[in-house]
């Protein structure tokens, strides 16, 4: 009997033509010595080719990397740093996605139109103040990075709703994201503990998310931590994970106390009011909520020292002085009412984004930042920026809402009630801390827009029976289309 030849699979020749030119360029840099260069563009390919399957994957590198300084390790100036390659590399992949898929739905997206207008209408008031205010005080003057990072938040924004598009990209975002606090909480006990942070005994973070070096910015992360934990712990049904996590809410509670900082404390207090008040009713949550303000309270009594309590109960603006904590709240009542100034003068425009510390100086002879996002959008954009930053945050919450009110999967409705509540303490923190072009806002609020869309496209329940929710058919066809289940 005569075997019949096997044919070769066409759709195999692309990939054994791209090994082959691998296999022979690492022969030809091995020969001429450099095959450290050759290994380094294999590995470079190889991440390009898992980023291009697995999107979301490549948003996860890109997320951990804002809220991760890697200077140490990699250039972070220049044009080739890794998160410019790898944003490049997204717009591409952004183009391809939007050339097969005929859709431009993030243009319609209330959110990122918002955005768009306050990130135009912020380069017209610094075009404007600069016209107005004359030379800047270079050595105070933070314009340009207010501006690159305000651009490279709107860029991952975009990214970030295309690509994370299903309930198992959530996941792996929360999961990274509760990874980073629950290690940058780890660390900023541990140095509160062993009495290494520049203020000896305030908590701050060595390692993990980059703004938590500082104690205030640290406690918010906690608490935001905990909203996420409290309601991510629903998605799961007992085991390790969940019990690990559960652990991690007192501890993440006890770390934001160990910060000495009162508006981590005013917001760890508000936290528990919203889990204790959400909803009906319910026994079993009055006892879970209580039981971790008992633990947090009880680890807070052995851990914490009198210099953290006194910091703490330090929310008089009129205590004496040398209590701790005095200093710090007649700066900021001072900074508040020097902004207001500024806002006084320059209602529309304000005084351009990142010129704060500059011209306060040039007015009352005190440098300094605004150490309240309210304050400071008020002053870089004029009450203009304010209302957009407002409006954005109010779509973002009636997204959330959407989802909890209409979502059929019990997971959905939990992690959209999660962030909710990070979202809203992250409003209060506003109040503390120039905050507002921190990574941790654009994440938020792109999770809000996935969440209701991923919402939007559930199944229907009609009579009993589950149907996909219909879309409208691209331009040239007449057939209605049906989203898969």
């Amino acid at each position: 009997m005569i075997a019949k030849q096997q044919a070769l699979n066409p759709a195999l020749v692309p990939l054994a033509t791209f090994f082959v030119v691998i296999a022979a360029a690492l022969g030809f840099l091995t020969l001429q010595g450099k095959e450290v260069f050759g290994i380094l563009g294999l590995l470079a390919v190889l991440a390009a080719t898992v980023i291009a399957l697995r999107p979301d994957l490549g948003i996860l590198i890109l997320m951990a990397s804002l809220f991760v300084t890697y200077k140490k390790f990699l250039p972070i100036e220049g044009k080739f740093t890794p998160n410019n390659l790898l944003g490049l590399f997204f717009t591409v992949l952004l183009f391809v996605k939007v050339y097969r898929e005929k859709d431009l739905w993030f243009f319609k997206e209330g959110t990122l139109r918002i955005f768009t207008l306050l990130l135009m209408f912020i380069v017209l008031s610094s075009t404007l103040a600069e016209q107005r205010l004359g030379s800047p005080i270079v050595e105070l003057d933070v314009t340009k990075q207010s501006l690159q990072s305000l651009v490279t938040r709107f860029v991952f924004l975009i990214f970030f709703v295309n690509f994370i598009r299903s309930l198992r990209d959530v996941n792996l975002v929360l999961c990274t994201l509760i990874g980073l606090i629950l290690v940058t909480a780890f660390s900023g006990a541990q140095a509160s503990v062993e009495g290494m942070t520049p203020g000896s005994y305030r908590a701050a973070a060595k390692l993990g998310i980059h703004a938590a070096g500082n104690a205030n910015r640290l406690a918010f992360l906690c608490v935001a931590g905990i909203a996420i934990v409290w309601y991510y712990r629903r998605t799961l049904r007992g085991g390790v994970l969940w019990l690990l996590l559960s652990v991690a809410i007192p501890g993440l509670a006890l770390t934001a106390l160990l910060t000495g900082s009162r508006s981590g404390l005013l917001n760890l207090g508000i936290l528990f009011v919203l889990i204790a008040m959400e909803g009906r009713f319910s026994i079993k949550r009055q006892i879970q909520t209580g039981l971790a303000v008992v633990v947090a309270a009880y680890l807070a009594g052995y851990f914490l020292t009198s210099t953290h309590v006194e910091r703490l109960e330090n929310l008089s603006p009129n205590a004496s002085i040398g209590i701790k904590g005095t200093g710090s709240t007649e700066k900021r009542l001072r900074t508040i009412q020097d902004g207001l100034g500024m806002v006084v003068e320059n209602p529309i425009f304000g005084v351009g984004i990142g010129n704060f510390m500059w011209v306060r100086l040039q007015r009352v002879g005190t440098s300094g930042p605004p150490h309240n996002s309210y304050l400071w959008a008020l002053t870089g954009g004029g009450i203009p920026v304010l209302l957009l930053y407002l409006m954005l945050y109010g779509i973002s919450l009636k997204n959330l809402l959407q989802v909890e009110g209409k979502a059929r999967d019990p997971r959905l409705v939990a992690i959209a009630r999660g962030v909710r509540t990070a979202l809203l303490t992250f409003l209060v923190f506003s109040f503390f801390a120039d905050f507002w072009l921190n990574i941790f806002m654009y994440l938020l609020i792109g999770l809000s827009v996935v969440l209701r869309r991923i919402q939007e496209n559930e199944p229907r329940v009609v009579s009993g029976r589950e149907f996909a929710p219909a879309i409208r058919a691209p331009a040239g066809r007449t057939r209605t289309q049906v989203l898969p289940a």
